[in-house]
């Protein structure tokens, strides 16, 4: 049962189209849930992330950019998903 064309106002889909749905769908939680995860990290480990990887004077700087970094990840993974579902 293939249907040549899908109206979203009648809900008459095509299968293809259904899979695609899925698939992107998937998609976007797989990448929602990594936004949020290395927010999650970038917040929580921000210093010694910064000791490890820059090594310019001011490390404060550095750890609370990470940190704002780290918040804006989260927020757009959770916006992500949150809108996604």
């Amino acid at each position: 049962m293939q249907l040549t064309k899908g109206f979203k106002d009648n809900k008459i889909y095509t299968l293809k189209n259904k899979k695609e749905d899925v698939k992107l769908r998937v998609f976007l939680l797989f990448i929602g849930m990594l936004a949020i995860v290395s927010g999650v990290k970038f917040i929580y480990d921000a210093r010694p992330i910064v000791k490890k990887y820059f090594s310019f004077g001011d490390k404060n700087e550095a750890a609370l950019g990470l940190k704002m970094l780290g918040f804006l990840l989260l927020i757009l993974g959770g916006c992500l998903i949150y809108f996604m579902y």
